[in-house]
């Protein structure tokens, strides 16, 4: 069933649903997440995570060769 989905929209499926997507005929990055609940490493600081997201995202600003990433290190937006 084609789920249409507006520009920043979610789409949360249960792990064993099968999906796929079509072709990506744009010129811009589609982004997907995989996010697990895994209550032995549960994180309920919600700034330590930013903190977190914020570093990760600023490394792989700085590295050279990132294609699909396409933001700079001082970009407002992680997209």
């Amino acid at each position: 069933m084609p789920v249409p989905l507006h520009p920043g929209g979610v789409l949360f499926l249960h792990p064993l649903c099968k999906h796929a997507s079509l072709e990506n005929d744009s010129d811009v990055f589609r982004w997907s997440f995989d996010l697990r609940f895994n209550p032995e490493n549960e994180l309920r600081d919600a700034e330590a995570w930013a903190g977190m997201w914020s570093d990760t995202r600023e490394h792989l600003a700085r590295r050279s060769g990132l294609i699909a990433h396409r933001w700079s290190a001082d970009a407002p937006l992680c997209s």
